[in-house]
């Protein structure tokens, strides 16, 4: 039987982040957190922390949505046709015929 390492070892290794269990299942119960790392042979971390992982999770996700949608309408009430400008054009340079 093999022992279990460390969480923060594992995490340092294998450069894991918590946050993609999360974008892989979003319904996540702590009793799947925990099988997922006691399959892997690593010592789960305790339900304080799934929380927090949760939570940090819920708050990256759904203010995104929100913010996008505003953009948007901002975006299209703030460019309209009379506002843009034509781009500067660039002279060419002419050859010098005399050299």
């Amino acid at each position: 039987m093999k022992s279990n390492i460390s969480y923060n070892l594992f995490r340092n290794r294998r450069k894991f982040n918590p946050l993609s269990l999360f974008y892989k299942n979003k319904d996540l119960t702590y009793e799947e957190f925990k099988e997922y790392f006691n399959i892997r042979h690593v010592t789960s971390p305790d339900e304080d922390y799934y929380n927090r992982v949760k939570q940090t999770f819920i708050d990256n996700t759904t203010p995104e949505l929100k913010v996008e949608k505003t953009e948007d309408v901002l975006l299209e009430n703030e460019i309209s046709e009379e506002d843009v400008k034509p781009k500067r054009k660039r002279k060419r340079k002419s050859k010098n015929e005399n050299s």
